[in-house]
């Protein structure tokens, strides 16, 4: 339920604690990003890096520089992700703050394949390689999950399939469910060496882990629809109530005329 999540965020943004207010606030610009609500994450990441750089708060303004590259990354506006992200990493540089700029590459190398430069993403991927396991567990699973996808696009099948077996263990480790795409991947890398068994359980699994995520989303468009339709059916109850209320006193308006008339006839 996003809608009540980012009104429940909004209020723990105005915390006077201030680690509760930026935690808040940068889970808020997440969950717009993830909601496509690009404009909107930009703008409450630039009232957070007024107050970053006012308050001196370095380690906060690197990682609001890494969420405002995701966020232009995400708009396909190369050249701003290329500036923020080189801003960034500079900072991140001069204050040694090794897992923000962790994170940092990830979103570059991820970068590079989206503009069709695989080489370039394949050899930053490499290269962080060393770094990967220093960084929380989901920045991991998704380094593994973005990495095997560029090999498998790539004909790096075998490599593909050990980055994408090693990033969906960690997300069962850490509980998430919802990141199915690189099963897909997995499903066709062991197509293409020609290991139609693992391929085809690996489709099964991925048909029904989409299907379970659909019938989710139809359960809640249905629950919204029987929302609507129950106010809708209450709301022409109360119409119903105040129409009867209306004639009553129609009614009795019409009665005390004629009581009226007949007194001003008498």
């Amino acid at each position: 339920d996003y809608n009540l999540a980012l009104r429940y965020l909004k209020k723990a943004m105005a915390s006077k604690d201030k680690n509760v207010a930026n935690i808040a606030y940068n889970n808020y610009i997440a969950l717009l990003l993830k909601l496509g609500r690009f404009k909107e994450s930009l703008y409450y990441i630039d009232i957070l890096k007024t107050k970053a750089r006012t308050s001196q708060e370095y380690r906060v303004l690197a990682a609001l520089l890494c969420n405002e590259a995701t966020v232009y990354g995400s708009m396909k506006d190369y050249p701003k992700f290329d500036s923020v992200s080189d801003e960034c990493l500079k900072l991140c540089a001069r204050y040694n703050f090794d897992d923000i700029a962790t994170y940092s590459y990830i979103n570059s190398a991820t970068s590079y394949y989206e503009r069709g430069e695989a080489g370039k993403a394949i050899s930053l991927f490499t290269r962080i390689k060393d770094r990967i396991p220093k960084v929380p567990p989901d920045y991991q699973m998704g380094y593994y999950s973005e990495y095997g996808k560029v090999l498998y696009n790539t004909g790096s099948y075998r490599a593909a399939i050990d980055n994408i077996n090693q990033g969906m263990q960690i997300a069962k480790q850490i509980g998430i469910k919802t990141n199915i795409e690189p099963i897909h991947d997995l499903a066709r890398s062991y197509q293409a060496l020609g290991d139609y068994t693992n391929a085809n359980r690996q489709f099964e699994n991925y048909i029904r882990l989409k299907d379970s995520f659909q019938n989710i989303e139809i359960q809640k468009n249905i629950n919204e629809y029987e929302i609507k339709f129950r106010t809708a059916e209450m709301d022409n109850e109360l119409l119903n109530k105040k129409l009867t209320i209306l004639n009553q006193s129609n009614k009795i308006s019409n009665k005390n005329t004629i009581i009226l008339l007949s007194a001003i006839g008498l």
